[in-house]
């Protein structure tokens, strides 16, 4: 069964935006269980788009409302990893299914998966 997105807000790109480049924000929903540990594991997620790459990542936490949501109001992003599953972790080999290719927490730490000098260095104002 795979896992629609229910929208994608779509934002000013911050890198390549002179080549069309587009910048968008999507969220998976679930419902929080206040003061509790909860497991949410989705397959088979639908991408954002189908034309496209993905450069950069970065988890967050929000309530329904829109707002953020952080340990001093009550959430706390404990990890998050996202994972191939057509592919194999090249450290653990076949005893992880999948390849992870992001992870975070509560910090919430962006990853830029175009690096090597792909990125341009001003960004859009």
């Amino acid at each position: 069964m795979s896992y629609e997105l229910p929208s994608v807000k779509n934002l000013t790109a911050q890198y390549f935006f002179k080549a069309g480049a587009r910048s968008v924000e999507f969220a998976y929903p679930f419902d929080a269980i206040n003061a509790s540990t909860v497991d949410y594991v989705l397959f088979n997620v639908t991408k954002p788009c189908s034309d496209c790459l993905i450069t950069w990542i970065q988890a967050g936490l929000t309530y329904a409302n829109g707002t953020y949501a952080n340990a001093n109001n009550g959430l706390w992003l404990h990890h998050t990893v996202l994972y191939n599953l057509n592919r194999t972790d090249p450290v653990c080999g076949p005893s992880i299914h999948g390849e992870p290719f992001f992870a975070s927490g509560n910090e919430r730490s962006a990853v830029n998966i175009c690096a090597n000098g792909l990125v341009e260095v001003q960004m859009h104002q």
